[in-house]
């Protein structure tokens, strides 16, 4: 359960969040490449929660297993689809849904 605003880090590229494990916090829209993402410590946030902002822009660092969020403005709010890359998140997400 995480108690404390998590704003969109319009200035921080990754900031972090502590809860019982670390929610790490990317915002890929102001990187010109994956090799920033890399150069911010993105394969070394194993130890927690990875959130990542504007991923298409960065596909080549992605993991090849994932949970992935994808958000849709509707006129009447939001739509949340979640999908699984690879067997583990895949065994998450059967366990959640």
């Amino acid at each position: 359960e995480v108690s404390q605003s998590v704003p969109s880090p319009p200035f921080v590229l990754q900031p972090i969040y502590q809860g019982r494990l670390p929610v790490y916090h990317f915002d890929a829209y102001r990187l010109d490449s994956a090799r920033d993402l890399l150069e911010l410590g993105f394969e070394e946030c194993d130890d927690g929660v990875v959130l990542l902002e504007w991923s298409e822009r960065v596909l080549e660092a992605l993991p090849p297993e994932r949970l992935e969020l994808r958000f849709s403005l509707l006129e009447e709010g939001r739509r949340v689809a979640l999908s699984a890359i690879g067997p583990e998140p895949e065994r998450l997400l059967e366990a959640v849904c």
